[in-house]
């Protein structure tokens, strides 16, 4: 039985599923690219991706510095702590 992992975009809406170690893109069943995204705060390649509990994801210095500020997810408002962030690694999202 192959078991898929889901992958979800900044909105939180699965894009596609990890399959035998390939992300395969679920509108076309291909394989996805390759190309990493972008931090939606800085707007750079994400840099030591880090997620929120509502399952955002931003670069670990972008969050840290909005968690200072406002201890909410900045795309949906859902409360974080610094605590709660959990750093990805080994991503090449």
């Amino acid at each position: 039985r192959g078991r898929s992992v889901p992958v979800v975009n900044e909105d939180g809406n699965i894009i596609s599923d990890i399959r035998h170690g390939k992300a395969v893109d679920l509108a076309s069943g291909s394989e996805a690219s390759s190309s990493k995204s972008k931090c939606t705060l800085c707007l750079s390649t994400r840099q030591n991706p880090t997620a929120t509990t509502c399952g955002h994801v931003f670069c670990w210095n972008c969050i840290m510095e909005w968690c200072n500020e406002k201890p909410e997810c900045p795309l949906c408002r859902t409360p974080i702590t610094h605590s709660s962030l959990i750093c990805i690694y080994h991503s090449d999202f």
